[in-house]
């Protein structure tokens, strides 16, 4: 075990959000973990992609121009709405096993560390809700959501365990499910324990959800969805976004005192376009 004084944030960027992430420090009690991860996040939606030419081509690229030792590699499954217990891969959308199997060894050839990450969502928008309200009313529902969403995240934390990736991602951006039912978090982590042997991690939403996690202390590093808004402004400049981080940078390290786990940014990025930072998602 090394001593690590004050880990810096950790982070991972979107491959088509690159964005500049200010050298900031958290104070921990000593761990053995990675101090700095600089890293991309890896993403399709297309079953056989990840094995395609063009991932053959922008894997070496992104580790040679973007200097990423890390990837957060995500492979997303569905469900119909926020109300629906079932949990499904789509064969147009979900990458195959083949295929990122495919990825994840280009990428160790290359040397790069890999955060496996299941990733979930709705097929139906229509109600105006997304991932983070997935929820429900009675005891036997919850049941079968978890029980459905423990077959998805266990069949790749296997995966993850046999190829040995470094980091396992048990989910994003949850909200409504890890804030209701912490108790269902815990015991799934449990299960995930006993399959894999490596570094868990859980990806809360920026947004009234890291901060009423109660289950961090189950977990290796403690994740953020950081898409923080940065300026009230559509264009502004380079000294204003640095200052916009200042404020939530000091709640973070609050935060992260309270429970003293590393901190690692698994989603953050700015779109190419006006009022990007007033609105980054």
């Amino acid at each position: 075990m090394r001593k690590i004084i004050q880990p810096k944030l950790h982070f991972f960027v979107h491959r088509d959000r690159q964005i500049k992430v200010l050298n900031y420090m958290v104070k921990s009690t000593p761990d053995p973990y990675p101090a700095w991860q600089e890293g991309m996040s890896y993403t399709s939606w297309q079953p056989g992609k990840y094995a395609g030419l063009e991932s053959g081509i922008s894997i070496p690229e992104m580790s040679k121009e973007t200097n990423a030792s890390w990837v957060n590699l995500v492979t997303t499954w569905y469900q119909k709405d926020s109300h629906s217990t079932k949990i499904y891969r789509r064969r147009d959308r979900t990458p195959t096993d083949t295929s990122l199997i495919s990825a994840i060894k280009k990428m160790q050839r290359l040397g790069m560390h890999i955060m496996l990450s299941p990733h979930l969502n709705l097929e139906t928008y229509s109600t105006g809700t997304w991932r983070g309200e997935i929820g429900f009313t009675d005891n036997v529902k919850w049941d079968e959501w978890f029980e459905s969403y423990s077959e998805f995240v266990l069949r790749y934390a296997q995966m993850a365990e046999e190829l040995g990736l470094e980091i396992f991602n048990i989910g994003t951006e949850l909200s409504m499910t890890t804030t209701q039912r912490p108790d269902k978090w815990i015991d799934l982590i449990a299960r995930i324990r006993e399959v894999y042997s490596g570094r868990l991690v859980y990806t809360a939403n920026w947004f009234e959800e890291y901060e009423n996690i109660r289950f961090w202390k189950h977990l290796d590093y403690a994740g953020i969805s950081a898409y923080f808004p940065l300026s009230k402004k559509n264009k502004p400049f380079y000294f204003e976004i640095k200052n916009g981080w200042k404020p939530w940078l000091k709640k973070i390290e609050a935060w992260q005192k309270t429970h003293g786990k590393p901190v690692i940014f698994p989603e953050i990025g700015y779109r190419s376009a006006a009022g990007s930072a007033k609105i980054p998602w």
